[in-house]
């Protein structure tokens, strides 16, 4: 598999994804264990897009230079964006 396809498929997951992420936006719940269950749904999908998105740039290479920094970015990333979540989830409710 060439460059050119690879880039492709990648171009193709991302829109996906795209489409994915909106349609779990669209979804309402009232149940909190729901909504965190959501939350979580969408910085999964959102960690994913983001990675595409890197792998699909010409500098990956400086960005991630092993796996294991690639892993312990996604982590840190997802933890970020869950305590914001869920913060923003408790600011929420407090009102």
């Amino acid at each position: 598999m060439n460059t050119r396809e690879l880039k492709n498929i990648l171009e193709e997951r991302k829109s996906r994804l795209r489409i994915e992420i909106a349609e779990e936006k669209v979804k309402t719940f009232k149940d909190p264990l729901e909504v965190m269950e959501k939350q979580m749904r969408l910085v999964e999908l959102n960690s994913v897009l983001h990675i595409i998105e890197h792998a699909v740039a010409p500098d990956l290479r400086k960005e991630t230079k092993t796996l294991e920094q690639m892993k312990s970015y996604i982590v840190n990333s997802m933890r970020d964006q869950m305590k914001q979540n869920i913060s923003s989830e408790l600011k929420n409710q407090g009102k």
